[in-house]
């Protein structure tokens, strides 16, 4: 029926006219619109209501063709500068040609661009071995609307050291570092814009502006693409009062909406609507998954057992989608406890359930093409993210904030003082970090070698000795470090060695319980997490006795590490205590594991100085 509808709405947009498909709810646009794109006819310009919608028609087109070439522009409405990079990011490939499709909204259908023949004609290719002048390549730059500073860091920033040029073009993941040798290219490479260290080499690359004026559209730079408007009534409301919601000084950034409505309504388009309509158009037999997540809260995994083997009857292909391979590993083996057989893959009508990892908004079911799609958020409810550990920079990455006068420490070298920046001359102009040692000896450090040194750490009341250029102080500082370094390791080798042949108790293995326990942690693991609790369980069964420091910041999950580890303990019959500083922690957690635990028969209470003696007895 799917394949179908898509067939008759080609032919009717080939023939100049409209056509509406409705019920094209849940994830049902993705999987239309990945066949719309794999059916080679080509190219596609979508437009959404809102930016959320969009994210989530992006997410879905992606689950179902992971190798279709899509991007979304979204115009940010309160920026007062015509397109930079984060436009740029998406129109630089698509004016190369290089995309499929695109998703946007109403605002980005009106925004004001730069033409496809103005992108590539300042578009530069660089390649090793060429010749090219270095100062007429940043005046190109400049032009581009690069913006130049002492380190690149973001999008559209460029920076020049002495034969180096670091720039970051808004279409790539990484910078580019190229290296000149008189006024020959030789060497181009990517690299980290946190560490400045190299990341890969290159022999070319192309070089997209950062920031230009013009005066097209989206449809200039699709010109033929099929175009797709969802929920139209809600685009053509939103475009409508599009101008009324921009402040005055950036309306001049967008076209009157009047024109781009006359060009919307000039293509033929396929509209997709979620509600079914009485009307033109056809009708997708699609369904969602309401009441799923009530009744197996309410049942536990019984409930969804029972529509599996509901569809498996009735000879219906089914996958369930998962955010991580962890959970996805989880879910197959507790649906085989259940008697049903699984794949992390490619699912058998009737017979074999498939588990996949991926990103899909909401599951659907069509009944005519016998096919189910179900979300694990419709199975266990909503999944919320840790915060993801920040990344930190070098110590000195932003040596702005050191003062002169500050103490620091070169690998190297040792420890000296921070004198300041400073520019010499060194095979070109460069920047340099000015570094004092013992006896006025002067170290100086390009910037791009930041990972050499690091900010002293010490007592404060009374400053370090500074060690001297040349000097063997530092040396023999380093050769005690690593000596004391080496005899705590063999202490410990030792120590670890008499505790491993110590007796413990060995709990039982996960079984289908503890993994249904483990799928309703109401958050997505981090990796970190995930490592810790396979470690903590991998211990608990093995014979010998624990010894195990689990360390993380606060908000990280540690406490789902201690969770798992009391729920395997208790359900082999064991008591559990859990220790923790004070007693606002100790009712915090209390309510977290009386929370975990609520759907068990486990006894969770909590004692601190608030309890009288009797409660505590």
């Amino acid at each position: 029926m799917l394949k179908e509808a898509l067939e008759v709405c080609l032919q009717s947009l080939l023939r100049g006219d409209d056509f509406v498909l409705h019920g094209t709810g849940g994830g049902v646009r993705g999987l239309l619109l990945a066949e719309l794109l794999s059916k080679g006819r080509g190219k596609i310009l979508v437009v959404v209501p809102t930016e959320e919608a969009g994210e989530e028609l992006v997410q879905d087109l992606r689950f179902f063709l992971p190798q279709g070439k899509v991007g979304v522009f979204f115009t940010d409405p309160y920026d007062l500068a015509f397109p930079g990079s984060r436009d740029l990011e998406i129109l630089s490939p698509l004016a190369r040609g290089t995309l499929e499709g695109v998703v946007t909204t109403p605002e980005g259908l009106a925004r004001r661009l730069p033409s496809p023949e103005t992108i590539r004609n300042l578009e530069l290719r660089l390649k090793v071995g060429e010749r090219r002048d270095r100062d007429e390549l940043i005046e190109a730059l400049v032009k581009m609307g690069y913006e130049r500073g002492r380190v690149v860091e973001s999008k559209g920033e460029m920076s020049v050291r002495g034969a180096i040029l670091d720039l970051f073009p808004p279409d790539r993941d990484r910078p580019l570092r190229v290296e000149f040798f008189d006024e020959e290219i030789c060497s181009l490479r990517t690299f980290d814009p946190l560490t400045q260290r190299s990341t890969g080499d290159l022999e070319e690359a192309i070089i997209a502006p950062a920031r230009l004026e013009g005066d097209a559209t989206l449809f200039d730079h699709l010109p033929s693409a099929q175009l797709v408007v969802v929920e139209p009534e809600e685009v053509e409301e939103r475009l409508r009062s599009c101008l009324e919601r921009l402040r005055e000084e950036i309306k001049a950034l967008f076209h009157p909406p009047f024109a781009i409505l006359e060009t919307l309504k000039g293509r033929p388009k396929l509209l997709l609507e979620g509600v079914i309509r009485d009307g033109d158009g056809l009708r997708i037999e699609a369904s969602l998954h309401h009441g799923l997540r009530e009744e197996v809260k309410a049942k536990g995994l019984k409930a969804l057992a029972f529509r599996l083997r509901d569809w498996l009857q009735r000879d219906y292909e089914i996958y369930i989608v998962t955010s991580n391979p962890h959970q996805a590993q989880r879910l197959a083996e507790l649906l085989e406890d259940y008697g049903f057989r699984t794949s992390l893959g490619r699912a058998v009508k009737g017979r074999v359930i498939g588990v996949l990892e991926g990103d899909l908004s909401r599951g659907f079911i069509l009944p005519k093409e016998g096919v189910v799609y179900l979300t694990e958020e419709e199975i266990f409810g909503q999944r919320g993210r840790l915060r993801p550990p920040r990344k930190e920079r070098p110590a000195l990455y932003n040596f702005e904030d050191l003062k002169p006068g500050d103490f620091v420490v070169h690998v190297d070298y040792g420890i000296g003082l921070y004198r300041g920046l400073v520019r010499l001359e060194a095979d070109g102009q460069g920047e340099f970090l000015l570094i004092e040692y013992e006896g006025g000896d002067r170290l100086y450090v390009p910037v791009e070698r930041l990972d050499l040194v690091h900010r002293y750490i010490g007592p404060s009341e009374r400053p370090p000795r500074l060690d001297r250029l040349g000097g063997t102080a530092w040396r023999r500082a380093k050769r005690r470090a690593r000596k004391a370094a080496q005899e705590v390791a063999k202490e410990l080798v030792e120590l670890y060695a008499a505790r491993k042949a110590l007796p413990g108790f060995a709990f039982s293995p996960p079984d289908a319980l503890f993994r249904e326990f483990e799928a309703t942690f109401p958050y997505e693991e981090t990796p970190d997490q995930w490592e810790a609790i396979e470690a903590v369980i991998e211990d608990m069964c093995s014979p010998t006795p624990m010894d195990r420091l689990v360390c993380g910041d606060v908000g990280f999950g540690k406490t789902e590490v201690a969770v798992r580890a009391a729920f395997k303990a208790v359900m082999d019959g064991k008591q559990v205590a859990v220790l923790v500083p004070t007693t606002v922690l100790a009712e915090q957690h209390y309510r977290t594991f009386k929370s975990r635990f609520d759907r068990y028969p486990v006894v969770v209470e909590v004692l601190s100085r608030f309890k009288s003696p009797a409660e505590q007895r």
